[in-house]
């Protein structure tokens, strides 16, 4: 949790996992709430994103080392400008599928991996629910490499993408804080 003032405004999530079979099972309901300015040099508003959802996933072992996992998320979305409550709410609804192929071999250090490969394949999307509904499809991938060069030292390559496509294709950022610049 993370409360501030009242459940409107606070970010909380709760989950539980069943992982003592082969199929890993888990559950989730979580709300979050954000605050963004928009407007003007003269007049900008406040306004509340909040996000109210849930999960329901599924991770299947192939071998030690490989697994395949799925999630179906169902999210609501709204945003309202707490300074002109006469401005309507906007409110979306999405029904995201994933499935993922993961593979794992990495040994950890004391903070973080010095040897071995990671690699995670996602593919997972919204159908547009309505004229106004957001639709998209999206393929992401992530490659890592760690090799230990001594007792405290390791190099790691990374290769990272994504390809997104549809009537509201997903937008990614490359390195740093999303919106730092430019936002």
């Amino acid at each position: 949790t993370s409360l501030v003032i009242d459940l409107k405004n606070s970010d909380y999530a709760v989950a539980y996992y069943y992982l003592p079979k082969r199929i890993d099972y888990g559950f989730q309901l979580y709300h979050t709430a954000r605050f963004l300015t928009y407007g003007s040099v003269f007049n900008n508003y406040l306004y509340r994103y909040r996000t109210i959802g849930g999960s329901v996933s599924a991770s299947y072992p192939i071998s030690r080392f490989k697994r395949v996992e799925s999630n179906l998320t169902v999210e609501h979305i709204s945003r309202e400008n707490l300074d002109i409550s006469l401005e309507p709410i906007t409110r979306k609804t999405l029904i995201v599928p994933s499935f993922s192929l993961v593979h794992d071999n990495t040994v950890f250090g004391y903070t973080a991996p010095v040897s071995g490969t990671r690699y995670n394949f996602t593919l997972f999307g919204s159908p547009k629910l309505g004229p106004e509904g957001i639709g998209f499809g999206s393929l992401l991938g992530d490659f890592r490499h760690y090799i230990k060069l001594g007792e405290d030292y390791s190099f790691v390559a990374r290769l990272s993408g994504g390809a997104s496509i549809g009537p509201n294709p997903q937008r990614f950022f490359i390195g740093g804080t999303e919106n730092w610049i430019n936002r």
